[in-house]
């Protein structure tokens, strides 16, 4: 990372991986910040307003993004006029993101100039860690690339001139472990009720042999016909799910609809009515979305932004509970401002982002020997009392 400062710092461990960021002047809310997640599966996070959590779902974006398209002259895909670059101050974007499965342990580190618009990728690397090896050195889009496994010389690179990442420009062929890191980087989701497309989901869609849920939620018929006829367990975990949380469920189904090889998910009310699942209430089809995504497995990272909006205050445990079985088989990072919905998570499980003399800082309340202390004293309710009073923040 040469001379950059650490800005932003994230540490998790998900099924076998281990992904570690920093990044330098993204977004004008501090000179520096540090996020340090303990590598738990699950990392509920809580903070006040403009402390940074979206800016660091931001970033995850950015990175993710990166891996299969140029990047825009807006560096933050749809974020025409946000500021993205720390002002006073360079403007550049350094980033280094560790990655650690089951085979292989990277670095992979890079370094992005501004202003937007005009952007240009000073530096990418890539380490293998367990031995040091630099399987890829790129200064100003040319370099060399290096795979000890596949030929015992290297081979001259260069990236796209238009702006692309040269980690994003590996195929397999070229490198299976840098494609590997590439994929592993480009499988983080992110997640949001608000951007539930109804329109696509009331038509009907194509079946996919092995659909994941779009970040949308347009596909969400096709995923359940798949999980109905492939995966016929965690279909009904989703039905139990909603039986548990609407009294007038009584079966989910998934029709043939449309052209051939079309489908349309349907849902079946104890009357005997029957509607498609674009005419359910908002509060319903948040949670089908929320309990699909939570039983569609997949590697890599799932971010989502405040899964509890929307929702009655009985329905919170039964959605904390599936994004608890969720990170089982994954990595879940999710957003809250609900001190009811933060109760329902262990203390281990819960992360703050404080502000400490203008600079954010990720804290883990676990590391509170004065917290462990009074929840103790008062058991774990105390949690939601201490969120609302902003206690959590100030002793975490």
């Amino acid at each position: 990372m040469g001379s950059c400062n650490v800005y932003d710092e994230s540490r998790w461990k998900a099924r076998g991986q281990r992904f570690n960021l920093s990044r330098l002047g993204f977004r004008a809310t501090a000179r520096s910040r540090t996020f340090q997640p303990r590598s738990h599966p699950l990392e509920v996070v809580v903070g006040a307003n403009g402390v940074g959590k979206s800016a660091l779902f931001e970033f995850l974006r950015f990175l993710r993004t990166s891996m299969y398209n140029k990047i825009p002259p807006e560096i933050v895909t749809g974020g025409e006029g946000q500021q993205v670059f720390h002002s006073p101050g360079a403007q550049k974007i350094c980033w280094s993101l560790e990655v650690a499965d089951s085979k292989d342990l990277h670095l992979y580190s890079g370094e992005l100039l501004g202003p937007p618009g005009r952007v240009r990728i000073q530096s990418e690397t890539v380490v293998d860690l367990s031995t040091s090896a630099r399987l890829l050195d790129l200064r100003g889009g040319s370099g060399v690339m290096f795979d000890p496994a596949s030929s015992p010389t290297s081979t001259e690179i260069s990236a796209d001139e238009t702006g692309r990442l040269g980690l994003s420009t590996i195929s397999q062929r070229d490198s299976e472990s840098l494609y590997s890191l590439r994929r592993d980087i480009g499988q983080t989701r992110f997640y949001d009720a608000a951007r539930i497309d109804r329109e696509t989901i009331r038509r009907s869609i194509r079946v996919d042999e092995s659909p994941f849920l779009e970040e949308n939620f347009s596909n969400l018929s096709a995923v359940l016909f798949y999980l109905m006829t492939e995966r016929p367990d965690r279909f009904e975990e989703i039905q139990a799910t909603l039986r548990l949380s609407i009294s007038d469920f009584k079966r989910l189904s998934v029709k043939a609809r449309g052209v051939p090889g079309e489908v349309i998910a349907f849902y079946e009310q104890r009357d005997g009515t029957e509607l498609t699942i674009a005419d359910l209430s908002d509060g319903t089809m948040r949670l089908l979305c929320w309990a699909t995504l939570c039983n569609r497995s997949r590697r890599g990272v799932t971010c989502v932004d405040e899964p509890d909006q929307g929702f009655h205050p009985r329905i919170l445990p039964i959605i904390a509970d599936m994004f608890r079985k969720a990170a089982l088989s994954r990595q879940c990072l999710i957003s809250t401002h609900s001190s009811y919905f933060l109760r329902q998570f262990g203390l281990s499980e819960i992360a703050v982002i404080r502000k400490e003399n203008g600079e954010p800082k990720w804290v883990k309340p676990s590391d509170s020997k004065i917290l462990r202390e009074s929840l103790t004293d008062f058991g774990e309710g105390e949690i939601e009392r201490m969120h609302r009073s902003e206690e959590l923040e100030q002793l975490a």
